[in-house]
């Protein structure tokens, strides 16, 4: 039997944290590198993966910023390294889903003048990123696979997407 199994998270010592992502194949779990991609002594963390196959992995997070904003990271996994994907500049990714050749991925920003949180959903296919604003923040993902309908759990709302 084939086992392949991702688990994303923060390495943290007592000035700064870095994004972990490890994964286990039926040998002792082993540690991937991930790119730098953010400024030293930022604070960063890695919430969610996403496995679609061994040459296909996701997985997302976000860093802190030296103003103390957010911003979003995301990393892609070939089979043999990460690579960053760029998302945009601010606010955090917080979910991963897929359905098919799509990847969604839940993300938020705040702005600070005014306050003001804004959601989203992040489609990748066909090399493409689209974003869809949403009113409500999704807390999971699910989806139903083959019907092209995914699933948001949104405070306690229940959230279908098409």
């Amino acid at each position: 039997m084939d086992v392949t199994i991702w688990a994303v998270g923060t390495v943290t010592d007592e000035w700064s944290s870095e994004p972990a992502a490890a994964h286990f194949d039926g040998r002792p779990w082993q540690r991937t590198p991930l790119p730098a991609v953010t400024p030293a002594g930022s604070d960063v963390q890695l919430t969610s993966v996403l496995a679609v196959a061994p040459d296909d992995v996701w997985a997302a997070g976000n860093y802190q910023t030296p103003e103390g904003n957010l911003g979003p990271l995301l990393f892609r996994w070939n089979g043999t390294a990460w690579r960053a994907v760029a998302v945009g500049k601010e606010g955090e990714l917080t979910g991963l889903s897929r359905d098919g050749g799509t990847v969604w991925v839940v993300g938020n920003e705040t702005t600070s003048v005014p306050s003001y949180d804004s959601f989203y959903l992040l489609t990748h296919a066909q090399g493409r990123w689209s974003r869809f604003d949403m009113k409500l923040p999704l807390a999971v993902l699910a989806h139903a696979s083959g019907t092209g309908r995914l699933w948001g759990l949104a405070g306690n709302k229940i959230m279908e997407y098409r």
